[in-house]
C-alpha cells in the first residue's frame, strides 16, 4: 500500500512499520523509460536534440520529459507507453502533442498532485484507445473509483447501452470483461482488483479521466466542483451524466427542486446523510434518464417525478431503507432490465414486480430480511436471466403444498427459460424438484442445507455448488448435482448411498 499520506498507515490502519518510498533516481527513471518506451523511443529524442545542440519545437529531450515525471513510476510507465511501439513520425507527433498539450493540463487538472506530463499521457493513452466502447468503459470504471465490482459495471453498462451487440446478459459480461481485459493490457490505464470480481484503478488516471468525462459527456462529478454552486451552472443543460459521492448535510441542502438537464442519462448518488430527503419534482425535466443509482438512501416515500422516468433501464437501490416505496416503483417503470437491491431491508418482494415484463437481472443479494417472495412472481418473470439470491431469501415452499404455502417453489426456477445464472440458499434439500439441477446453467452458485450461514463474496469459479447434510436425506438416496460443477463442498453425507455427476474437472 502506497498513500500519499502517512498518516493513513499510522493514523488509520496502525501499522507498526512504515517505509518511505521515495521518487526514482535520475538513472533509475530513465532505465524504466526505456525498458517500457523501448530504445528507439530514447534514442529518436536524444538524436532529433543532439544534431544541432538545440531543441526542435515541440519535442523534449529525455531527461526533461522524465524530470516531468518527477521520477514517479507510474507517471514514467505511463508517458513511455505512448511512445511504445510507435514509428518515428508517429513518435515525433506524440512528444510534439505531450508538449502542447501541458498547457491546456493546468486548466483541467489539479496539478498539485501530478505533473504536466503525465497528465498530457494519459489524455494521449486515451486518444490512442481504438472504440468509442473502450473510451466510455474508461470513463465508467474511473467514476466508480478504486476495487470496484465488475458487476456494478455490468449494470450501469447495460443501462447506457454500452454493450449494443449484446443479446443477453452474459453476452454483455463477456464484452464488458474483454473490454477490461484491453484496458489492463494497456499499462498503466486499469489493474487488477482485490479479486476476479474487482477491478482498480490509479487515482492520476482516475483524476484525468473525470476531466475528460466532464468535456465530453457533460459530467457533473462532487469531487471537483463547491457544493453550493454545482446545480447553477448554464452547463447544466448539457449535462449528461451526474455522479455524486459521499453526499453529505453540506451537500444535501443544496440539491435543487428539479434537475434541470433534459439531456440526462446518468445520476448516480451515493448518500451518508441519513435525513437527505430527494425533492418531489427532481426529476421532472430529467426524463430521458437510463440509469438510477441512489445508494444507502432512508426512503418515506418516492418523489412523484419518479413516475416519468419511462426510459429507465437500470434501477440500483443498494442499502437502503426502502420502507414501501417498492411497489410505487414497480408500477410505474415497467421498461426496466437491470433492478439492484443489495443489502436492502426488506421483508417482502411486492406482488407488483409481475408488471417488470422486461427485467432481465434481479439482485436481492445480502437482503437478510427477505422472507416473503410470493408464488407466482419469480415464474412470471419471463425475460429473467440472472437472479441473485446469495445471503439472502432461502424460506422455498415444498411443492406439493401450493394450497397454503405463502412462499415460492423452486418449481418456479425451472419455468424461467432464460435462466442462464442463478445465485441461491436452500434451506432443505427435499425443497428441489427432480429436474431442479436441469437448468441450463452457465453461472450459479448454490448452498443447500442449514450449516451454510456464510455465503462470502469471493468465488474462485463460476460454477460453485455447497452441501451439507442435515439429516433430512435418505441413506438410500442418490443425489444428483448439476452438469459440470467446477468447485463442489460435501460435508456430513454419512450414509448417503451415491452422489452422482457426470462431468470432470471438480475442485474439492
Amino acid at each position: 500500500m502506497t498513500p500519499r499520506d502517512s498518516g493513513v498507515l499510522s493514523r488509520d490502519m496502525h501499522a507498526h512499520k512504515i517505509v518511505e518510498v521515495g521518487p526514482l533516481k535520475e538513472e533509475e527513471a530513465r532505465e524504466l523509460f526505456e525498458e517500457i518506451g523501448g530504445e528507439q523511443a530514447t534514442n529518436l529524442i536524444l538524436q532529433r536534440t543532439a544534431e544541432n545542440n538545440e531543441k526542435i519545437e515541440g519535442e523534449q529531450p529525455i531527461k526533461e520529459l522524465v524530470d516531468d515525471c518527477k521520477q514517479l513510476p507510474i507517471a514514467i510507465a505511463t508517458l513511455a507507453s505512448t511512445l511504445e511501439n510507435k514509428n518515428q513520425i508517429q513518435r515525433r507527433t506524440t512528444i510534439k502533442k505531450l508538449h502542447s498539450h501541458q498547457r491546456l493540463s493546468k486548466t483541467e487538472v489539479n496539478l498539485s498532485v501530478m505533473s504536466p506530463s503525465l497528465c498530457s499521457a494519459i489524455k494521449l493513452r486515451y486518444g490512442d484507445l481504438e472504440s468509442k466502447q473502450l473510451k466510455q468503459t474508461l470513463l465508467l470504471c474511473s467514476l466508480m473509483g478504486q476495487n470496484a465490482g465488475i458487476q456494478d459495471l455490468l449494470k450501469y453498462g447495460i443501462g447506457l447501452g454500452l454493450f449494443p451487440k449484446a443479446n443477453s446478459i452474459e453476452a454483455a459480461r463477456d464484452e464488458a470483461l474483454k473490454l477490461m481485459k484491453e484496458l489492463r493490457r494497456n499499462p498503466s490505464l486499469l489493474q487488477e482488483g482485490g479479486d476476479n470480481m474487482h477491478f482498480d484503478i490509479h487515482d492520476s488516471i482516475q483524476t484525468v479521466a473525470i476531466s475528460i468525462a466532464s468535456r465530453e459527456h457533460g459530467l457533473l462529478d462532487l469531487r471537483e466542483d463547491a457544493a453550493e454552486d454545482m446545480f447553477d451552472k448554464e452547463a447544466m443543460k448539457e449535462c449528461k451524466w451526474i455522479y455524486l459521492s459521499n453526499v453529505d448535510a453540506r451537500v444535501a441542502g443544496h440539491l435543487p427542486q428539479r434537475l434541470k438537464c433534459p439531456q440526462l442519462t446518468f445520476f448516480h448518488l451515493d448518500n451518508k446523510y441519513p435525513d437527505l430527503k430527494i425533492p418531489d419534482e427532481f426529476f421532472w425535466e430529467a426524463d430521458v434518464l437510463r440509469v438510477l443509482g441512489l445508494t444507502k438512501m432512508h426512503f418515506s416515500s418516492i418523489p412523484s417525478s419518479f413516475s416519468l422516468l419511462k426510459n429507465l433501464h437500470t434501477l440500483c437501490l443498494d442499502q437502503s431503507k426502502l420502507g414501501t416505496i417498492l411497489v410505487s416503483v414497480m408500477r410505474n417503470l415497467k421498461n426496466l432490465q437491470v433492478l439492484s437491491l443489495v443489502g436492502c431491508d426488506i421483508e417482502e418482494l411486492p406482488q407488483e414486480t409481475v408488471q417488470l415484463a422486461k427485467l432481465k437481472l434481479l439482485d436481492l443479494s445480502d437482503c437478510t430480511k427477505l422472507e416473503v417472495i410470493p408464488p407466482g412472481i419469480l415464474k412470471s418473470l419471463s425475460q429473467l436471466e440472472e437472479l441473485y439470491l446469495g445471503n439472502s431469501f432461502d424460506q422455498w415452499k415444498h411443492i406439493k403444498k401450493q394450497d397454503t404455502r405463502r412462499n415460492a417453489s423452486l418449481d418456479e426456477l425451472t419455468q424461467l427459460k432464460n435462466l442462464t445464472n442463478l445465485e441461491v440458499r436452500i434451506h432443505d434439500i427435499n425443497m428441489i424438484p427432480n429436474d431442479f439441477f436441469s437448468i441450463e446453467l452457465k453461472r450459479y452458485k448454490i448452498f443447500i442445507g442449514d450449516l451454510w450461514n456464510h455465503w462470502g463474496s469471493y468465488f474462485e469459479y463460476s460454477k460453485t455448488l455447497k452441501l451439507k447434510h442435515d439429516g433430512s436425506i435418505r441413506s438410500d438416496e442418490v443425489i444428483r448435482l448439476p452438469n459440470k460443477v467446477e468447485e463442489l463442498h460435501l460435508e456430513r453425507l454419512n450414509g448417503v448411498k451415491d452422489v452422482f455427476n457426470g462431468s470432470l474437472g471438480m475442485h474439492f
